[in-house]
């Protein structure tokens, strides 16, 4: 029922036609704090398959246990016996997970995050006393970050392809598959 009730700010978001229900100007704020804790345990872990050399994976288990916050802001205001301005800006989406980079997982994820900000003017206009139209726009900011590890082995590996000798060069320079000493970062 959150859309068809119209008593604060917030129906800007749910259904800005409710904003000819509020006669005076009103404003909501708040924030809510969402702590996500997740916990990695291993039990027998190994490469992907058709990874070169699928061996046991090698790492340790790691848990995340990150604090995040998400406001929200709306403002209702009446600029005529029949018309309503609103204005909402919250983030409807968005946490954040981090391990450590020597993580069993590490080649999964190290850190993921997502941040999504709205920002949502309207406008609402009473035809009568049983009929009203709402109009609301949204804007939506993304910005997402994606950071994991890379077995350099197994990169050079199947990089190296058929060519003879590959697997031994590849250990050399990068002493096996799973080695965290060589294992390369990326950040998208």
């Amino acid at each position: 029922g959150t859309a068809s009730l119209a008593d604060d700010a917030t129906t800007v978001f749910f259904n800005p036609a409710g904003m000819t229900q509020l006669d005076r100007p009103q404003l909501s704020l708040a924030g809510n704090l969402i702590l996500v804790e997740s916990e990695c345990n291993d039990e027998g872990s190994v490469a992907a398959a058709g990874t070169p050399l699928q061996q046991p994976l090698r790492g340790k288990e790691d848990e995340t246990d990150e604090l995040g916050s998400v406001p929200n802001f709306y403002y209702v205001h009446p600029f005529s016996e029949r018309w309503r301005f609103g204005l909402g800006i919250n983030a409807p989406f968005g946490l954040k997970t981090e391990y450590d980079s020597d993580w069993i997982g590490r080649y999964h994820a190290t850190e993921s995050e997502l941040v999504v900000l709205n920002i949502n003017p309207a406008v609402a206009f009473a035809v009568n006393d049983r009929l009203s139209l709402g109009l609301g726009l949204s804007y939506r900011h993304i910005d997402t970050t994606l950071k994991n590890q890379v077995d350099s082995f197994s990169a050079c590996f199947a990089g190296a392809g058929a060519i003879p000798g590959a697997g031994a060069t590849c250990a050399q320079a990068h002493g096996g598959p799973g080695n965290r000493a060589s294992d390369s970062s990326v950040k998208i």
